[in-house]
């Protein structure tokens, strides 16, 4: 079997483990010749973001892959309504969104025929709860979930809070798996920004930002509904023209399709400061009143 990954992290040691029944090939939506590269593999599975899925079905008129393709799976971020449906018609094949967090990688596998995710619950346990810790019944959604690996025999993990939005099924699956079933995974809400109704995913700015090995830390801030500022803290002992990452920056993010209304303007700072509550880096902040659905 044939397979794509967006994930540099998972190639880097997925081909040693199933390298004996999965071919696994590495692609880059930043690669100019994308289209041709995938012809020419003829994938039997293509793995990646949401974004990434939503944009090759718009590509699927240059793309040659039936009849070998026979599966599509999305992974990373929130894979909605009307992308799925786009997807879907775009391949006719099946689309499964897959749902893990670094603690547990293998939390929840996408279901092809009633969508969500079913929580591998003989390997984890996932708790949707309230902002005060209460368990939150099925059909609604939580504040945050608390997040149990029962196979970490390296470091315990359990019920780690992460503030991810996630609704229960509360229909039994009419694929016939028994596990409990996540109908919607809405994902953080400091990890997208909406112009209008298009929503701006983490993923889009840090492809663009990679290219500029010099930097260390990045934020993006929607200061208004049609402006985000980028800020770019470097690593130690190195130096970035102003002018070179604003050319750099900004042709990724109009390649990778930044809406046209969309202002962005880009800053070399001397540091960048993480959330005083939390302590970790918001590299996603809107300081607007949020436009999307």
């Amino acid at each position: 079997m044939v397979g794509f990954s967006a994930s540099g992290h998972a190639f880097t040691f997925l081909p040693d483990l199933v390298g004996g029944f999965v071919d696994m090939t590495r692609l880059s939506p930043t690669q100019a010749d994308l289209i041709g590269r995938l012809n020419a593999l003829r994938p039997n599975v293509i793995v990646a973001y949401p974004s990434i899925l939503d944009w090759l079905a718009g590509q699927s008129h240059r793309l040659r892959l039936a009849p070998r393709l026979r599966q599509l799976s999305s992974f990373g971020e929130e894979l909605t309504e009307r992308a799925r449906q786009r997807i879907s018609q775009a391949f006719g094949a099946p689309l499964y969104n897959h749902y893990g967090v670094g603690e547990c990688l293998f939390l929840a596998d996408g279901c092809p025929t009633d969508g969500g995710a079913h929580i591998n619950a003989d390997l984890s346990i996932l708790e949707v709860v309230d902002e005060n810790y209460r368990p939150v019944p099925a059909g609604r959604a939580g504040a945050k979930i608390l997040v149990t690996n029962l196979v970490n025999v390296i470091q315990p993990i359990i019920r780690y809070e992460i503030d991810d939005v996630v609704t229960l099924a509360t229909q039994p699956c009419t694929c016939g798996s028994l596990m409990p079933r996540i109908e919607r995974i809405e994902g953080r809400s400091e990890e997208v920004l909406w112009v209008g109704e298009q929503m701006l995913t983490y993923i889009l700015f840090k492809t663009a930002i990679e290219y500029l090995h010099e930097v260390r830390e990045w934020q993006a801030v929607q200061v208004a509904p049609d402006r985000i500022e980028i800020g770019l803290e470097l690593l130690p002992g190195t130096s970035l023209d102003q002018q070179v990452a604003e050319s750099v920056v900004m042709r990724k993010l109009n390649e990778l399709g930044l809406p046209s209304e969309v202002r962005a303007a880009i800053k070399v700072v001397p540091s960048l400061s993480p959330n005083p509550i939390t302590g970790k880096m918001n590299r996603m902040v809107s300081a607007t009143t949020p436009s999307g659905p």
